[in-house]
């Protein structure tokens, strides 16, 4: 399963993983948005029925001030949010 929100680097990372495996699926979303984490597992359960491991590699830096950074904010949202996917 690969993620991303770019899809010509999505495309490309799917192209390197089909030459090792054919058992490869993709999803172009924002890993912050509020429905990714269920499309993702949707997705990944299409591809083989269920998930066997996870490694989440989303992350971004921020220089926001941390007195000011809200749960809106993205970096947030990306790096340390809890999301359900049910």
């Amino acid at each position: 399963m690969l993620v991303d929100l770019n899809a010509e680097t999505l495309a490309q990372a799917r192209t390197k993983v089909e030459k090792i495996s054919k058992h490869v699926t993709s999803v172009m979303t924002d890993v912050s948005a509020d429905g990714a984490p269920a499309k993702i597992v949707a997705a990944s359960k299409a591809l083989g029925g269920r998930v066997d491991c996870l490694i989440n590699n989303a992350g971004i830096m921020s220089y926001t001030d941390s007195r000011t950074i809200t749960d809106d904010d993205r970096m947030i949202k990306i790096t340390l949010r809890r999301q359900s996917a049910s």
